[in-house]
């Protein structure tokens, strides 16, 4: 299967899915309000928890991608700056960074 395809496809119904829930709940909403009792500030807070939805699972996708960085680049730092700490550091400073260490 094409890559692209495929996170094109799932990344389509993923975003499908959370747009279906938040509608969903909205008209159940909606339907339990009853539609003569109905105000413009229904419609507003259906879409302002539309939103929410939306750039919340952005900000969330963000946040993780943020941290999964940080962390792949602390752990490459680490592994390219091995070779050169181990010959730079003093006898007494290894002896206590493989003292925490343990």
């Amino acid at each position: 299967v094409n890559e692209i395809l495929f996170i094109s496809v799932f990344g389509e119904s993923l975003l499908n899915d959370g747009v279906a829930v938040v509608f969903y709940r909205m008209f159940v909403s909606f339907t339990e309000i009853g539609t003569e009792n109905l105000i413009t500030m229904d419609y507003v807070n259906g879409g302002i928890s539309y939103l929410v939805v939306c750039f919340g699972g952005i900000g969330v996708g963000l946040l993780v991608a943020l941290c999964a960085s940080f962390i792949t680049n602390i752990v490459f730092c680490g592994a390219a700056m091995k070779q050169y700490v181990k010959a730079n550091v003093p006898e007494q400073a290894l002896l206590s960074i493989n003292y925490f260490i343990k």
